[in-house]
């Protein structure tokens, strides 16, 4: 309510044995303004967080914001102090709020290799959170069947909503076998032995046979390769065939097949 208040404001120095004094009669119109900002201190990484003022533009002259809006609802995209101008005919009052950023938000971002053309499973190890896939599936488990990128968002323990990304690279661009047409068992140190390259072979064995199609070595063993001997002795220069069948995480059950001809030079 309306009231009249006097005050009496005295200054003394004691040094310089001054003083001065003044007085006054302060009438108080209306109520009081003491502005809020209401709507919380912390905001979600992806989100933005509303503010707002317990003024409405109708209870008062002027809103100001420290943004430079006018309305009494704010939001605001990042973190850091806002404040907000409130005015009446005779009065002006201000709040101020500081918004800090929600934790760094959970990673759950990794490559995964899979087999173009079948089911592979990803998954995310946390069953803790909703995890939202493209198709609509809410799981922490999808079916991918083609390489490519797969985002999915999830929703946190602190209500917000997060957003990450799987990858997944065909694994037969990683599946190798390379085999070399010849080599020179001849003791200089250099090419001695034939071996094919894998990469990622989960089983594999490799035959060598002479021009009559006697087995002459064998080996279950990648990283064996044959060092042109046979019974003990390096066998002569020439024609050789190998057959090398293998299976990969993709191949499932099935053996793989590569046969071809390897040519000795001593």
């Amino acid at each position: 309510d309306d009231s009249t208040h006097y005050f009496h404001l005295q200054v003394t120095d004691p040094e310089c044995n001054l003083s001065d004094d003044t007085a006054a009669y302060v009438t108080f119109n209306g109520i009081l303004l003491r502005p809020e900002i209401e709507g919380g201190n912390y905001m979600c990484k992806y989100d933005s967080l509303e503010i707002s003022t317990n003024y409405s533009p109708s209870e008062v002259d002027k809103i100001l914001w420290s943004t430079g809006d006018t309305i009494q609802s704010l939001k605001v995209q990042y973190p850091g102090k806002y404040w907000v101008m409130i005015q009446d005919s005779i009065c002006t009052a201000y709040d101020t709020i500081e918004v800090f950023p929600m934790q760094e938000p959970e990673k759950f971002s990794y490559t995964k290799q899979i087999c173009e053309g079948k089911e592979n499973e990803i998954i995310i190890e946390n069953d803790k959170y909703q995890f939202i896939w493209p198709d609509g599936t809410i799981s922490n488990r999808f079916i991918a069947d083609t390489a490519g990128i797969y985002p999915f968002k999830y929703l946190d323990e602190f209500g917000c909503w997060n957003y990450d990304t799987i990858y997944t690279v065909d694994s037969s661009f990683y599946e190798t076998v390379w085999i070399p047409n010849s080599f020179t068992p001849n003791d200089d140190g250099l090419n001695e032995v034939f071996k094919p390259v894998v990469n990622q072979v989960t089983e594999y064995h490799l035959s060598i046979f002479n021009r009559w199609g006697q087995e002459i070595f064998s080996t279950d063993n990648p990283s064996i390769g044959w060092d042109g001997r046979f019974q003990g002795k390096i066998a002569p220069d020439g024609n050789y065939i190998y057959k090398l069948d293998y299976k990969t995480h993709c191949s499932g059950n099935k053996y793989r097949h590569r046969i071809g001809e390897i040519i000795l030079l001593k």
